[in-house]
């Protein structure tokens, strides 16, 4: 337990100055997550459904390629008791195309309070997955396809100059008594502090983020080390905004950071960093995106494995500097309100190389289509409750 208070203190106190917007656009992704005091008393229909094709070509030693191609469904009714409350219950539903069956299916709950119009409390179903804005190597863009939605608490804070979004998801409950389990939770803080008044064409924001994963506890049934493996990112963004087909223009710089902070150490590696620099152009149908990647030593649980030093395919294979180029085509079309339809590829140029064979470059890539519906359909006004 010494080991988990080191990692909130240290968490706590890297990122504690100031909800950072997806580093890439996900619009199409994200979750509706405003009360409104109008919607008082009613009652809503909430369909949010997301169909994706997406192919990982990955050609080096570092994480096998894969496919996933499914439509995931939440639907829920969803109820306002008070002017900034809400209730909702419902059911989370996965399918992926070629299965004969539902691949999840999950109860889905979730209560949202809003003290004050800047601050949102949640428990149950978070806002979860690529909401929270994190930097792809701490996140990867599919894994919201690969596991169940996240659970347990949330807080959201929007203001003019500060976004914040702190959570707890507690992904693996250990039952007294249960044996073969682990207990297991993620911490994670985004947040975006803007420099300067969001109205302006040029903006300048800092992001700040971290994310704590741990495994084990107490009453660890399966004798292995508890372990706690602590990212964070810090650096600047500058924008520049446009009124015609060319809408914004814009300069990301990262600096990614890990830390093992387990008290028996089971990773190759115990610190690391990388460097993240990107520069990208957003038009009314297309974004385009480049960046480069020099990685040292680098470990990110949840993030896209090609940025990651240590391999997933061979258990004692690792690369201690880690050197990408990295190329992004993405097609957006909001086709109404809620409705989108687009398509991406992504091309990470390995300039290093990791195969056996002693090649210094290697092309990995992604590519995929989706067709996302996000809506919520009035139903009826209760006015019994009191």
């Amino acid at each position: 337990m010494r080991t988990l208070k080191k990692g909130w203190l240290l968490c706590f106190f890297l990122i504690l100055p100031g909800h950072l917007p997806a580093q890439y656009d996900q619009e199409a992704f994200l979750s509706k997550t405003v009360i409104r005091e109008e919607d008082h008393r009613s009652l809503y229909l909430s369909l949010d459904n997301q169909n994706l094709f997406w192919n990982n070509e990955f050609f080096n030693s570092i994480e096998y390629g894969y496919t996933l191609f499914g439509t995931l469904l939440n639907t829920s009714l969803q109820y306002f008791p008070l002017s900034n409350l809400a209730v909702e219950g419902g059911v989370h539903l996965l399918n992926y195309y070629g299965s004969s069956h539902f691949d999840r299916i999950m109860p889905l709950f979730r209560i949202h309070y809003q003290p004050i119009p800047q601050l949102n409390i949640i428990m149950g179903q978070l806002y979860g997955g690529l909401n929270h804005g994190f930097i792809e190597p701490l996140f990867k863009f599919d894994r919201f396809m690969e596991v169940p939605p996240e659970t347990g608490l949330q807080l959201r804070y929007r203001s003019e100059y500060w976004n914040s979004d702190f959570y707890i998801d507690w992904t693996q409950l250990l039952v007294p008594g249960i044996v073969g389990a682990n207990e297991a939770f993620t911490l994670g803080w985004t947040n975006e502090i803007k420099i300067l008044d969001p109205d302006r064409t040029f903006n300048l924001n800092l992001p700040l983020q971290g994310l704590i994963t741990h495994v084990g506890g107490p009453r660890d049934t399966l004798n292995k080390p508890v372990e706690s493996l602590f990212n964070a990112t810090f650096g600047a963004h500058a924008l520049w905004k446009f009124n015609g087909f060319l809408q914004e223009l814009g300069s990301m710089v990262y600096m990614a950071l890990y830390t093992d902070l387990s008290a028996q150490k089971t990773q190759k590696f115990n610190e690391g960093y990388g460097f993240y620099p990107n520069i990208y152009g957003k038009t009314r149908w297309f974004n385009i995106y480049l960046g480069y990647w020099r990685g040292h030593q680098f470990i990110s649980p949840l993030g896209n494995p090609v940025f990651s030093s240590v391999s997933n395919k061979y258990e004692d294979m690792a690369f201690a500097e880690r050197e990408l180029v990295i190329f992004k085509l993405y097609f957006n079309h909001c086709i109404s309100d809620g409705l989108y339809i687009g398509a991406r590829f992504e091309n990470f140029l390995d300039v290093r190389g990791t195969l056996p064979d002693g090649k210094k470059t290697e092309f990995n890539y992604s590519y995929g289509v989706y067709i996302t519906f996000n809506r919520d359909f009035f139903l009826t006004e209760i006015n019994r409750y009191k």
